[in-house]
């Protein structure tokens, strides 16, 4: 299998309309990973506001600044870390219908005048260069077929010295070929790092790194939590996708939990633009 498969942005769009039930129903209220400490009790959703906590501590901004999110999901993290943090937030994805859910979430917030949501391809962002203070891009970059190229336009839209915030999995040892294609397809990925590979591409597009914090360890409780969330909401899932939808999920899903086990890790990294 090649390293990269090149997935279209309406086609990942296209994936996360069809499926916004579906995460719904196994990730719960937001759709990244949760941060968990040992012998933790929370619930999926207080270890994925946890980890929205954390990286909003590494952000660093202040009152009247300007964040930009690429890849906002259903909207919940941006909209807390606005409720927390007074900024000014514009953010941007692929999936038409995730937009809808993040505007009634940030109306429903009270910080609908402070965060806009549209959607737009982070590979031609809308925007005047220098317009952003920090941006975010949440494990997103492996849906994008040329992430280099991605960070360059990100770069592009930042301030001098300003920060994008990235979070995603690595590949810890190498995956064989069927590993690879089933985590490619189940995860709608157009590629995988290492993170010596993840460094070099930051490099590439003009950033430098300033902290990296190795989460691997804190989130790999998440999928257990989505496993038990998916059983329990199973004929709900049944009733909107099919049987046979679910019966892949049932096969696919102890795979994909020893892939992430046996051979991914997940990385926050804080770099910027040069001065």
């Amino acid at each position: 299998m090649s390293d990269t498969i090149d997935q279209a942005g309406e086609d990942v769009g296209a994936y996360y309309d069809d499926l916004t039930e579906f995460t719904r129903l196994t990730f719960g209220d937001s759709i990244h990973m949760g941060l968990w400490s040992e012998n933790d009790t929370s619930s999926i959703t207080e270890a994925q506001d946890r980890m929205t906590r954390f990286i909003g501590d590494v952000t660093g901004l202040t009152a009247g600044q300007r964040l930009l999110d690429v890849g906002y999901g259903n909207g919940r993290p941006v909209v807390l870390y606005a409720e927390s943090t007074p900024v000014e937030v514009t953010a941007v994805d692929v999936s038409e219908k995730q937009l809808d859910n993040a505007n009634a979430f940030a109306a429903e917030r009270g910080v609908a005048d402070r965060v806009s949501f549209s959607v737009a391809d982070a590979m031609k962002l809308p925007y005047e260069d220098d317009s952003f203070d920090a941006a975010w891009a949440l494990e997103c970059f492996s849906h994008m077929t040329d992430r280099g190229s991605a960070m360059k336009e990100i770069k592009r839209v930042l301030r001098p010295g300003g920060r994008l915030i990235l979070s995603d999995v690595v590949e810890l040892s190498p995956l064989a070929a069927d590993d690879k294609d089933l985590l490619f397809t189940c995860w709608m990925m157009s590629s995988l790092f290492d993170l010596p590979r993840y460094h070099e591409t930051v490099r590439d597009a003009g950033f430098t790194v300033v902290e990296e914090h190795d989460l691997t360890a804190k989130v790999r409780t998440t999928l257990h939590h989505v496993g038990e969330n998916y059983l329990g909401n199973r004929p709900a899932i049944v009733a909107r996708y099919g049987e046979e939808f679910a019966s892949e999920v049932d096969d696919d899903f102890p795979k994909l939990g020893r892939i992430q086990r046996e051979h991914l890790g997940y990385t926050v990294m804080v770099v910027r633009k040069p001065e």
